[in-house]
């Protein structure tokens, strides 16, 4: 005796739904994967004596922000910090002292991270889409 159609029929279903499941489940691992790369960078970048030891001079010589928003990548390349690839970085110089930015963006998010003389340390993180646009949370794709 085959199996009746009605259980085929339910069976199919199950599995399609199952399918859907998984397929969601893969990009949610896919989304977390690229979550958990943004904070690698930012805690790799965060720990980077090389870094740190160029915003120091940097803290200590507000001029050389000048020199520094000429060339971002070669700067820091010629002192010896890697730039992550994919990487833009910019510098805003500005009388009380320069900001440094390094922003990234993969298929999931945007992120990056900043120092300044005055605020310090700090994450950027992309606007919510209803959340309007301000210093440190750019429009997307600027």
């Amino acid at each position: 005796m085959a199996i009746p159609a009605e259980h085929m029929k339910r069976l199919e279903a199950g599995l399609s739904a199952h399918e859907s499941w998984l397929a969601t489940l893969r990009r949610q691992i896919e989304g977390l994967e690229a979550e958990a790369s943004a904070h690698e960078m930012m805690l790799r970048l965060g720990r980077d004596p090389g870094l740190r030891r160029v915003l120091g001079e940097l803290h200590d010589q507000p001029e050389l922000g000048e020199r520094i928003a000429a060339d971002p990548r070669s700067f820091f390349e010629g002192s010896g910090v890697e730039v992550p690839e994919g990487a833009a970085v910019t510098v805003t110089v500005h009388p009380d002292g320069s900001a440094i930015e390094a922003r990234f963006a993969n298929p999931y998010l945007e992120y990056g991270v900043g120092w300044s003389r005055v605020a310090g340390f700090y994450s950027i993180q992309a606007p919510d889409p209803d959340e309007p646009p301000d210093a440190l949370n750019p429009p997307r794709g600027s």
